[in-house]
């Protein structure tokens, strides 16, 4: 992963300087690890960074200021929150992220209802502004249906296409669990859609407990 930093500053003292760049860095950090996380390909992640003006009036911090944000790290744009425990002091920050990867769009223009073939695809590099559920395997692609017209070069999202999941939202499945010492199968109900290598949220039938799970292949699922 190749990444950029962009820190905008409007801090006047030499301290407010120091603290943004290594609250940049920390923030920079986790956007990063989600991103790895979700795009495991090669790409590269851009993200600027902008802070309260109140950053220049706290004083430093004696220990590592907390960083929390209050939804799901993602590209586009995320408020965050700092937190001095010790002074008491909060503050917040402002991270704007897009990332660059090699992924799968239309290799030419085709219409509501048409089934993709191999020759369909073409592999280019494309900027996500906001999180997208894109692919990277042509396999995945061949066979499924357009939901809407697509443009020659678009990027082939999973939400232009009526897809054949392997785990659909509200239907049954099996859900598995291992460990070094038992392994153990269950009855569950998806919470969400997904295709095999997808991570998504299963509720446990007999305990009524919400999991998180991958799917290892069709109705079947792996609880973490």
């Amino acid at each position: 992963m190749v990444l950029s930093v962009l820190a905008v500053l409007s801090m006047g003292s030499v301290h407010a300087e120091t603290t943004e760049q290594a609250l940049t860095q920390r923030i920079t950090a986790k956007i990063a690890k989600a991103m790895d996380s979700r795009y495991p390909h090669p790409h590269e992640l851009e993200v600027k960074m902008r802070f309260s003006k109140a950053l220049k009036h706290v004083a430093p911090c004696p220990i590592e200021p907390r960083i929390s944000v209050n939804k799901q790290i993602s590209l586009g744009t995320v408020k965050w929150f700092v937190r001095c425990p010790t002074l008491g002091w909060k503050l917040s920050a402002t991270s704007t992220s897009s990332l660059t990867i090699q992924v799968a769009t239309a290799g030419r223009a085709m219409k509501k209802g048409y089934r993709l073939q191999p020759e369909d695809i073409r592999f280019g590099k494309v900027t996500l502004k906001k999180a997208e559920s894109v692919f990277f395997d042509a396999t995945h692609l061949v066979g499924s249906k357009l939901r809407r017209t697509v443009r020659a070069g678009d990027v082939l999202t999973a939400k232009r296409f009526y897809l054949d999941y392997d785990v659909e939202k509200g239907l049954p499945v099996n859900l598995i669990y291992h460990s070094s010492t038992f392994s153990l199968e269950t009855d569950g109900v998806a919470l969400e859609d997904g295709l095999v290598g997808d991570t998504i949220a299963i509720r446990n039938a007999q305990s009524g407990k919400t999991l998180k799970g991958v799917i290892v292949e069709r109705n079947l699922v792996r609880v973490f």
